[in-house]
């Protein structure tokens, strides 16, 4: 559906700045139907990608496609206006009209595109999109009468109304309070699946990101870290970089000793993966915390146990975190909450890696 090729986009210097290259021969494939999801810090290229897409910024080379036809090429010097690609966008900012019903803001992008519509079917595709993101009972109210919930299914209604072949989301949930931000998650994951929407998605949010997506882009500088499906960019991470940004992990330096054993400075570790590894090899292991397991000093010992102490717990509610200290080294674990097992503050435990959650990041830096 959507293939992007080489693309590259630079941002000229000025007298007190360097240029800037926001996009460094990006190469990406979204397939039909796919919800694709750029991820990374803020500065990484994900809108300025977004943005060449929509043909609201020119990039500097490459080429972009979508259903097969080109939009964007620098060897053909073409370059289709925004409001011929047939694109859905829908921004930070609603860019609600305030001085129209929520009928009217709907419909306005079919009163002032190029194919006329009857009356009739007109009002009848409004009305359809409107029952599908759920305001079909309010069609009459004024945009500044709406909650920030409704304001962004506002956007989305407008966004779909002209059939797109592809939909652009730029961090729509961002300006939404945390709790409300959870509830439209699975609205839109729900919106997407039922319409079969080709999506793309960008967001700095690492829950947004594996909680909506088919497939993660993960971003850095320009750059294409890594690209998967939300459960292998989480638990088989390419590298330092994505193992750090997509949640939390920590980082254990060794050197490969063979045999799928690491040698690190709370001792040696057996580990998962060895792919690219030699012996003698320096490389670094990521563990989550939330793979960690805390046991009683007493229990018996498992591979990869070691001794160590609570240094500091916090109560989150759904979970408990620990820092603990094995020898010189601080881990973080995460345990169960309020009905899990709890550790106190200076209590001495056992702290057991399993084999299958320690990953080497050696192959990929």
């Amino acid at each position: 559906m959507l293939t992007v090729t080489g693309l590259t986009k630079v941002f000229k210097g000025t007298k007190r700045s360097a240029a800037v290259t926001a996009i460094g021969e990006l190469d990406l494939e979204v397939n039909q139907g796919e919800f694709l999801t750029l991820l990374g810090p803020s500065g990484c290229g994900k809108t300025t990608t977004l943005r060449c897409v929509a043909g609201l910024e020119r990039a500097d080379k490459g080429e972009i496609s979508i259903g097969g036809r080109v939009m964007f090429s620098d060897s053909s010097r073409t370059n289709v206006p925004p409001n011929q690609r047939n694109i859905g966008m829908v921004f930070q900012s609603y860019a609600i009209w305030p001085h129209m019903n929520v009928f009217e803001n709907v419909a306005f992008p079919l009163r002032v595109g190029k194919k006329s519509m009857s009356k009739p079917d007109l009002q009848e595709r409004v009305h359809r999109v409107l029952d599908i993101v759920g305001l079909g009972e309010i069609p009459a109210r004024y945009a500044t009468n709406l909650s920030g919930g409704q304001q962004q299914r506002l956007a989305f209604a407008r966004a779909l109304v002209i059939e797109p072949d592809l939909l652009l989301l730029d961090e729509p949930l961002s300006n939404l309070d945390a709790k409300l931000r959870e509830s439209l998650r699975f609205e839109l994951k729900r919106l997407q699946r039922e319409q079969g929407i080709t999506t793309l998605y960008v967001t700095h949010d690492q829950t947004e990101a594996l909680s909506l997506s088919n497939r993660i882009a993960v971003l850095s500088a320009g750059k294409l870290m890594q690209i998967g499906k939300p459960f292998d960019i989480y638990l088989k991470p390419e590298g330092k970089f994505v193992a750090d940004f997509v949640g939390n992990t920590n980082f254990l330096e060794g050197n490969y000793l063979g045999h799928a054993i690491v040698d690190t400075a709370i001792g040696k570790l057996q580990v998962s993966s060895t792919e690219g590894l030699r012996e003698g090899q320096p490389c670094t292991i990521s563990v989550r915390p939330e793979h960690i397991e805390l046991v009683e000093a007493t229990a018996p010992d498992q591979p990869n146990t070691f001794h160590g102490e609570i240094e500091t717990r916090l109560f989150i509610g759904e979970a408990m975190d620990y820092q603990v200290i094995i020898g010189d080294t601080r881990i973080r674990t995460k345990g169960a909450g309020a009905i899990g097992d709890r550790f106190s503050s200076g209590q001495a435990i056992k702290v057991v890696f399993p084999v299958e959650r320690c990953v080497t990041l050696s192959f990929k830096q």
